[in-house]
Formats: C-alpha cells, structure tokens, sequence
C-alpha cells in the first residue's frame, strides 16, 4: 500500500509566502533484499510479494530522489516572492525543502543500492530553489540539494545535486 498526504497553507500577503507539509508512504517487502523496484535481485524465495512500487514520480528530494518504495518520506518547505512590486522579478519564487527518510522494513531494500546496512535510518536532506518566470513563456528554475546518508549507509558522504532548466512554452 501507499499514500501521499500534503498539506499546504498559502498566507494573503503581498510576497505570497506558502509553508507546506507531507508524508509519502510506500509499503515494502521484507523479502526484497536486492532491489524493491527489479524483478531481478527482488522477491526471495517462494513469497507473496507486499511491496508497493508506484505513484510515478513524487518530489522526494533532488540529491538523493529515491523511488517510494519501503519507505517513509516526511517533508517540510516554504517559499515566497521576494520582489512583489518589482516589474522585472516580481514572478520571482525563492524556497526550500528539508526530508527526512526512513525505511518501513528496515531489513530489506530501497531504490537506492548504496543503502547496503540493515537500519531504518536512511537519512536527510535539504533543499533551495528559485523559480523565475521572465516572461509569460519562459521560466527558469535553478535546485541545490545536499542529501546526508544515514545508518543505513556505509558510505558516509554527502551528495551533492545543482540542477539548472529553461522552459520555453509555445
């Protein structure tokens, strides 16, 4: 099984601050040892298969940005428009994103392969972008994540993610 629960609060003020809460749930497996998405390295033995793998694609953080499967995914953000009466920037949307992650079965696998200890802790990260829409059929985003592996992982170090785009609509 799995859910999303999302809970947003938009402020009336003129820079159009918004917090914003979630929690994505995704059942796993406890006999999935290898991968909880593959069929190969997945369910072992002879076991009905228990874990959840869908949703298609949910915002679970950009450094690490694991699958929902096994686990649990709390977040919490906020963003406003720093510039309400400029005429240029005025569109211009600064915000941030903190993760928390954990497995449900702490003994079997998450998408992540480098998650190679039996712990449910599998860590944190944190989250900055900025949205600008220029013009009505261009924006641009620029995202920074560092993700923090937790017990989970033998490898302690960091991940680091900087992700750029233009969107031309027409």
């Amino acid at each position: 099984m799995g859910f999303d629960h999302r809970l947003d609060y938009y402020f009336r003020r003129k820079m159009k601050p918004v917090i914003s809460s979630e929690w994505m749930f995704a059942s796993g497996d406890q006999h999935r040892l290898g991968s909880p998405t593959n069929a190969a390295g997945g369910n072992q033995g002879d076991h009905v298969d228990n874990s959840f793998v869908g949703f298609g694609f949910r915002d679970t953080g950009l450094a690490f940005a694991p699958r929902m499967s096994n686990m649990h995914v709390w977040r919490v953000g906020g963003s406003f428009r720093p510039f309400p009466d400029s005429p240029v920037a005025k569109e211009l949307e600064l915000g941030n994103d903190y993760y928390v992650y954990y497995k449900n079965r702490h003994e079997a696998a998450v998408s992540d392969p480098l998650a190679d200890v039996q712990s449910g802790y599998l860590g944190w990260e944190m989250d900055y972008y900025a949205n600008w829409r220029i013009v009505n059929d261009m924006a641009w985003t620029v995202r920074f994540g560092t993700f923090f592996p937790g017990r989970a992982f033998s490898d302690q170090s960091t991940r680091t993610f900087l992700l750029t785009g233009v969107t031309w609509s027409f």
